[in-house]
């Protein structure tokens, strides 16, 4: 599958991130009980914040290479699927337009998993995942914003980096279910052929 490699890569970038949101976050944790514990470790705080922005970029062109890839495997097995690889480009990368592009990209995955019997199971868990990870970065977005506008504690700090922890492991489970379905689906299709797959009634 031309979407395993940096499905994969994804997934350990991802997981990258979680550790860094839990050092950061307990960091924050030993500056809100103790403000002076950590003097001197400016340096510390620096790396983290470094590598925190490199894998926020690094996470998002991977994301995209990689469903650009998803959609390309995806058509290998059904060439009527209503998504193409080139039309999932400005749905997740044009601004404003993302903000449902997603959610369609996501959802068309999940509905195609639904209509074939090895990958049912998936559309349940891809659509919760995705509705939870769209109410949480609202959260997120208004949290921020309010934390850029008003002096606060350390403890906001940590609700803030708990939710983008949260985030990021909702974004990790939903890359290794889609991840799976594809598998599951290419192995069905190697063993019984591409007559297995149901064509797209349903999915527009």
């Amino acid at each position: 599958m031309r979407s395993t490699l940096t499905g994969q890569l994804l997934k350990y970038l991802l997981i990258s991130m979680i550790i860094v949101l839990i050092i950061q976050t307990g960091l924050y944790g030993i500056l809100f009980v103790s403000p002076t514990a950590l003097t001197g470790f400016d340096g510390l705080f620096l790396l983290i914040l470094y590598a925190y922005l490199f894998l926020v970029i690094a996470i998002l062109v991977m994301y995209v290479i990689w469903m650009y890839k998803v959609h390309k495997d995806i058509h290998e097995l059904n060439s009527y699927y209503p998504v193409t690889a080139m039309t999932s480009l400005p749905l997740l990368i044009i601004p404003i337009v993302n903000l449902f592009g997603i959610g369609r990209v996501h959802n068309q995955i999940a509905k195609f998993y639904r209509r074939q019997p090895s990958t049912a199971h998936l559309h349940k868990p891809i659509v919760r995942h995705l509705i939870f990870w769209y109410i949480l970065i609202l959260m997120m977005h208004q949290l921020t914003r309010y934390l850029s506008a008003n002096s606060v504690t350390f403890d906001l700090y940590i609700i803030q980096n708990i939710g983008y922890l949260i985030v990021n492991v909702l974004i990790l489970r939903g890359t290794i279910f889609i991840n799976t379905g594809l598998n599951t689906l290419f192995d069905v299709v190697s063993k019984q052929g591409k007559q297995v797959i149901k064509k797209n009634d349903g999915l527009v």
